[in-house]
């Protein structure tokens, strides 16, 4: 057989919280080719869901259906003149490399985003963000495989509806039937640096290169973001910021007066996790990271109801006290 299969297989090792989750079929496409090969096997089972590197993902229970594993790699220069430089990169890249490479080869406008966990397929659909910079002003548009229609498609950015955190991916109709197999950056050769989030322009020199505006994101996420060891897994931030109405900031600050808040709507779960105690906080096999109000972490002894019923009693602790429900950032396939 010209791909991987596998069945009634740990998978475990393929995404990031490692709960002993059992999938009824493993498939892992390594070509494109591979996808229209192994269509007999996916029409044969009753459900599939799509996954990259597991970053942002937590499997709550054995998934009785096709997982399939976007493990594509390759990237390729399609047109590079004196304005922009077109890339098409493989779903399967690993993203943090893929950033790296664009900065060796003097392509700037992602180093904001460096060090975020997970494959290149997923970016698009978070709309991965990090210190003041979102991934959406450099996506050109992606090559999605249409599993209902059994045919490939090019969508382009206006057409996700990228949002914070957010993309039409994550409706029911699309996360069921299209894959992403490539995406296309249109990177622009004019750049500027952004340097205003949180003050990050103090702690570099003046007029910083690409590269070290990279190194130095790299430097304080290593700081603030817990090591994975082999008694401690996570996927980053478990939840999103919160955005929220103008009544509902003037109801926190009445609570919190020093409450930070970006963009005019934007409140840093993070801050407010921190202020309700949680941080550091442990229970069994799972907790919140000690450097990291947002990272949820496991010891790798435990299983998904765990984590689960920790984040539930954190949202309904943060509701009681704000009246804002915050909202996972990691995908949740199935219930408790």
């Amino acid at each position: 057989m010209p791909f991987y299969v596998k069945r009634n297989v740990d998978i475990r090792d393929i995404h990031s919280f490692r709960f002993p989750i059992i999938a009824k079929v493993l498939l892992r496409l390594e070509k494109h080719s591979d996808i229209i090969d192994s269509l007999p096997i996916v029409r044969s089972c009753n459900s599939k869901v799509f996954l990259g590197s597991g970053s942002n993902t937590v499997f709550t229970k054995n998934y009785n259906g096709c997982v399939i594993h976007m493990a594509i790699r390759g990237k390729k220069i399609l047109t590079e003149n004196e304005s922009y430089v077109m890339i098409q990169v493989a779903a399967g890249e690993s993203w943090p490399c893929f950033v790296d490479w664009a900065l060796e080869n003097n392509y700037p406008g992602l180093e904001n985003l460096s060090m975020i966990p997970g494959t290149v397929g997923a970016a698009p659909v978070q709309n991965i963000g990090a210190y003041g910079v979102e991934i959406k002003p450099f996506i050109h548009g992606v090559i999605v495989f249409n599993y209902k229609e059994e045919s490939f498609h090019y969508l382009l950015t206006n057409d996700l509806d990228l949002q914070y955190r957010w993309s039409k991916f994550k409706r029911t109709e699309w996360k069921k039937d299209l894959l992403i197999t490539d995406v296309i950056f249109k990177l622009p050769k004019q750049w500027a640096p952004c340097l205003q989030y949180q003050n990050l322009g103090k702690i570099l020199p003046d007029n910083p290169s690409p590269r070290e505006i990279g190194n130095a994101i790299c430097a304080i996420r290593k700081k603030k973001i817990p090591a994975i060891t082999d008694k401690q897994f996570h996927a980053g931030s478990f939840f999103r910021n919160l955005v929220v109405s103008q009544s509902e900031i003037e109801h926190i600050k009445g609570k919190y007066p020093d409450v930070p808040i970006f963009s005019d709507t934007k409140i840093p779960a993070a801050w407010l996790l921190e202020k309700r105690g949680w941080k550091g906080h442990a229970r069994g096999n799972v907790g919140v990271s000690k450097e990291h109000a947002l990272v949820l972490v496991h010891n790798g002894q435990g299983k998904a109801e765990e984590l689960l019923e920790l984040s539930s009693e954190i949202q309904k602790d943060i509701l009681t006290d704000t009246g804002v429900l915050i909202q996972p950032e990691v995908v949740i396939h199935g219930s408790l």
